[in-house]
């Protein structure tokens, strides 16, 4: 019996792979794999005015809205100067498939309007990140801010701002409020959309900042242990980047 399903499995993988390289023209698509996300860039001139993405995992496909993408780990730009359209995915993104933070699997859907009807092409590609971990790092993106460090197994969060430390909340009620964390075999990933209310502004080198802090905790025993999870990214225009999270200690 698992013969049979690795050799299905298999089989629907390089079917889909198949019709996937088939159904975009040869030329208008770019797909990368960089340091620390997925990128695919696709040209307007093949997609129209106005493309959209999908995430798919094993239980659906999940448009990515502007601000489903911010809360996800996503985020998607008209670059008009290029002609070309992109997806950024990092990943530690919501819906990617993690192994050991050596494997990370990512697969869309890209939407198109063909005669007035939506046609989907899938996209599916699997990354191993170039560069090794950093006990923490932080990611400065377009639309959110991302920090991640080692993990161990269940945690609460305290959101701090100058002064004033809140009461712990649990993982889901974090979310709830636009906080995301994503825990893989090794590694917890803290994102954060812009301008959530626990962030503030402060200056770093003269520079004016938007700072989140979160504080975890998680019991193993008789301990409790402590992780400060602080990310802080320029207010100015946005340019890509990504701070080694110690210089926030």
């Amino acid at each position: 019996m698992v013969v049979v399903f690795s050799i299905g499995l298999t089989l629907l993988l390089s079917l889909w792979t198949s019709t996937t390289s088939h159904q975009i023209p040869e030329g208008v698509l770019q797909m990368e794999c960089r340091d620390r996300y997925f990128m695919i860039a696709v040209n307007l001139s093949f997609t129209g005015e106005d493309p959209q993405f999908e995430v798919v995992d094993e239980m659906g496909a999940y448009p990515i809205t502007e601000s489903y993408g911010a809360q996800h780990g996503y985020t998607v730009r008209i670059l008009l100067s290029q002609g070309l359209v992109e997806l950024r995915a990092s990943f530690f993104s919501h819906h990617t498939s993690s192994q050991d933070d050596l494997l990370f699997t990512f697969s869309f859907n890209l939407i198109v309007s063909r005669d007035g009807e939506n046609v989907k092409f899938p996209l599916y590609k699997t990354c191993s990140p170039t560069l090794t971990w950093a006990p923490r790092e932080v990611t400065c993106e377009a639309n959110y801010m991302e920090v991640y460090t080692y993990a161990t197994s269940e945690w609460q969060v305290a959101l701090k701002r100058p002064g004033q430390l809140m009461i712990p909340i649990n993982i889901s009620e974090a979310s709830r409020r636009g906080y995301e964390f994503h825990l893989t075999e090794g590694r917890l990933a803290f994102r954060t959309p812009y301008g959530q209310p626990d962030s503030f502004v402060a200056p770093v080198n003269g520079v004016p900042v938007e700072v989140v802090h979160a504080i975890l905790f998680s019991r193993q025993g008789w301990i409790i242990i402590k992780v400060d999870l602080l990310a802080a990214c320029s207010m100015r225009k946005y340019q890509n980047g990504r701070f080694n999270g110690q210089l926030f200690q």
